[in-house]
């Protein structure tokens, strides 16, 4: 499913204009569930009667945020909306309900995660050979960081950035399994790099927080202790005295732009999502109406508050609990796993992303579809379906007593 998601964007790649992509993406989801279909009626899973009446009740909350934003606006309804109605409760159904009663053996979960671990270094790499001298010329040459556009073959940078920073968790995941360790270092650097010549402060904040986590929970809290510590001295010693340090400021930290604009989006975001606070007004409807007061954007730049402004309160709860409750199972055992304590890091950086960041969960996008895979789908998998112990929590003072151990066998 990660191939087909990914497929539009490479067919459209290099074209003058993205009006290919749309039917693209629409036959590309279409596929999925094609794909899903099939194996439902060979593998017969025995779908939960609650998430049944779950997809039922969120199908018709979004129908009657249609309706009520339709209404308020004396507009047409918005035929994409009314297709969300039913493609988003029907991805519900797909990506969480059809894996709920079928046994799904944890190694193939994990040649998925290492197929998008190399898949990101490849991205990387293709974005290194098409793009790289380009953005380092814009960038010495005293170029706004808006104008590397370091995105290899996807839409924008930004898009680039997140399937990266999934890439890296996938990696974290894999890392203790058939990936030798000098080649995983090789790829983790790769995609670090690739972050960094991106530029996507969201992506590179992400996986920062997703680092700092692991480190901590993998026993090394000197490490992220020193780490922060050198990070913030760095920091100020820059702006105190480093006379090129405007520079560094001006390209990644872009003070001009701060939250390029995110406060009033959200604040426009805000205002519709006050006209229906329960069911909201429909997605597209609401980018319509906050444009027709002013906003200039086709997006919200925030999950929560696209959530609230489409759904109401009934869609962000639905698909909050469908983030929530893979990572409560996560937590409970992250101490003594290394799956779910890279999970609980991920999960950790990913809500700290949804409030800057408009991803969607069960649509049909090819970004939107790879998030839910990746947070949604893969973790139920691993920790709703598959209680039984995976990789032991691994730190380096159990692997110093294993060493320890092993030498005083050979002694005695």
């Amino acid at each position: 499913m990660l191939i087909v998601a990914l497929t539009p964007i490479l067919l459209v790649f290099g074209a003058e204009s993205g009006a290919a992509l749309t039917p693209l993406v629409a036959g590309a989801y279409s596929f999925q569930v094609f794909l899903l279909a099939l194996y439902a009626f060979r593998a017969r899973p025995l779908i939960p009667g609650r998430l049944v009446i779950v997809a039922i009740a969120y199908s018709l909350s979004l129908l009657i945020g249609v309706a009520l934003g339709g209404r308020a606006h004396n507009q047409p309804y918005e035929l994409a909306d009314i297709a969300n109605s039913i493609l988003k409760p029907l991805g519900l159904l797909l990506y969480i309900g059809l894996f709920t009663g079928v046994k799904i053996r944890v190694e193939a979960v994990h040649d998925a995660l290492k197929f998008l671990f190399y898949a990101g270094a490849v991205a990387v790499l293709f974005g290194l050979l098409r793009s790289g001298p380009d953005v380092v010329a814009v960038l010495l040459g005293g170029g706004s960081s808006y104008d590397a556009n370091f995105s290899s073959f996807f839409g924008n940078r930004n898009q680039f950035g997140y399937f990266v920073f999934m890439a890296l968790l996938a990696g974290f995941v894999c890392s203790a399994r058939s990936v030798p360790l000098r080649f995983r270092r090789i790829i983790i650097g790769l995609l670090l790099a690739g972050l960094i010549f991106s530029m996507s402060r969201g992506a590179l904040l992400a996986s920062a927080i997703l680092i700092m986590c692991l480190l901590i929970f993998r026993g090394r809290l000197w490490m992220a202790g020193a780490l922060a510590v050198a990070t913030s001295v760095a920091f100020l010693v820059g702006v105190r005295w480093l006379p090129h340090f405007g520079e560094f400021e001006r390209l990644f930290l872009r003070p001009e732009a701060g939250l390029a604009g995110r406060d009033a989006l959200w604040r426009y975001g805000v205002d519709v999502w006050i006209e229906s606070p329960l069911f909201g007004v429909g997605g597209f409807r609401a980018i319509t109406a906050a444009q027709n007061a002013g906003m200039e954007q086709t997006q919200f730049h925030s999950f929560y508050v696209e959530s609230l402004a489409s759904g109401g309160f009934i869609e962000i709860s639905i698909l909050l609990t469908c983030l929530i409750f893979p990572f409560a199972k996560a937590l409970r055992v992250c101490l003594h796993q290394t799956d779910a304590s890279t999970y609980v890091s991920g999960y950790v950086a990913l809500f700290v992303l949804l409030s800057f960041e408009s991803i969607g969960l069960f649509s049909a996008g090819y970004v939107d579809t790879i998030f839910t895979i990746v947070f949604v789908t893969i973790p139920y998998i691993l920790f709703c379906q598959n209680p039984a112990p995976l990789a032991k929590f691994d730190t380096g003072s159990s692997r110093k007593t294993a060493k320890r151990r092993k030498s005083h066998g050979a002694n005695g």
